[in-house]
């Protein structure tokens, strides 16, 4: 009697734990997947809305439910940086916010977009995936092996681990299209494949590429994301004016960037040992010669609390700082 009794209950548990697999949503299921402070995620299509402003221009949401939502403020830099793409269904998570007047001095169209007047809230994005990119989480840094072949010609890929691979085949033919450079930082799903001879009449130069010998595996990419700008490995000596965002940035002296005469900001990331950060005193509108090369964003500064500001800074590139000294009068 004991015995079959267990049986019954093990069969229950069985049967129970079957139906809780069974019932959890994709978007659950993706949720998994996501950084823990995403909160509720929930199925959505990216539509465009012409003339439109916002997050990624004229793009908003489309819930399942047909509710429009306006995208307007990002909770991080890779939100931020999401590629949008007409109709494309996304994973997203996201609270409500209020409009500010962040995008006032924008230049738009007077056009009136098709989903303008069903625009029913205004959302402040914490997390975004695209469908079919959800398993795309591998770090990869682009590396040129000069006279190499494969998917993107001589375009290698460095992991995180330091394995060097080489992109064989797309599982989408729009991936080959792609237009990588050098030192470019991404994300990737891939699937290991055998190298075949459809390279066998690409013509090559004949000098020996840099991972050649490195290279472990060929793999077919089956996703990619691209993350921020390529960083380039060259280092500069240039004449810069000291701008001052206070709290409303991070880096190595608080809200201290650097604009140059091109226009663009750089952000002080971390600095070469010859730079004593301390030591060095840096007031707004001072003018400064800086030794510097570019460097990837990462997440020393994460546990310093921003500023909000009613209209997004101007887009900064990381920056290493060899070595800096006042522009004397």
């Amino acid at each position: 009697m004991k015995t079959k009794l267990l049986f019954l209950l093990l069969a229950m548990f069985t049967v129970f734990t079957a139906c809780d697999k069974a019932e959890m949503s994709p978007e659950e299921e993706l949720q998994k997947l996501l950084p823990e402070n995403c909160g509720k995620v929930v199925k959505a299509t990216l539509r465009f809305n012409l003339c439109g402003i916002g997050l990624w221009g004229s793009y908003v949401l489309e819930l399942e439910d047909g509710t429009i939502v306006q995208p307007w403020s990002a909770a991080n830099e890779e939100v931020a940086n999401f590629k949008p793409e007409r109709d494309v269904v996304v994973y997203v998570s996201f609270d409500e916010r209020q409009k500010d007047n962040r995008y006032d001095n924008i230049i738009r169209c007077k056009a009136l977009g098709e989903y303008e007047t069903r625009i029913s809230k205004i959302a402040h994005v914490k997390c975004i995936v695209a469908q079919g990119k959800e398993n795309c989480n591998i770090n990869a840094t682009v590396r040129n092996n000069i006279c190499g072949v494969g998917l993107w010609v001589a375009l290698v890929l460095e992991l995180e681990n330091g394995e060097i691979v080489q992109p064989w085949s797309a599982k989408d033919e729009n991936l080959s299209k792609l237009k990588l450079l050098p030192n470019q930082k991404v994300k990737i799903a891939m699937t290991e494949v055998v190298r075949d001879d459809r390279y066998n009449n690409a013509v090559v130069c004949l000098a020996i590429g840099p991972y050649a010998d490195k290279i472990k595996k060929y793999v077919r990419i089956d996703c990619i994301t691209l993350i921020g700008e390529p960083i380039d490995n060259q280092v500069y000596t240039i004449s810069a004016e000291v701008v001052d965002f206070d709290c409303a940035a991070a880096g190595v002296w608080g809200g201290i960037q650097f604009k140059t005469e091109k226009g663009e900001h750089l952000q002080p990331w971390t600095v070469s040992e010859k730079v004593r950060p301390q030591e060095v005193k840096l007031a707004a509108s001072q003018r400064v010669t800086i030794t510097y090369t570019q460097v990837a964003y990462d997440d020393r500064y994460k546990e310093i609390k921003l500023c909000p500001t009613f209209a997004p800074l101007p887009k900064a590139i990381a920056v290493k700082i060899i070595d800096i000294a006042p522009v004397k009068n």
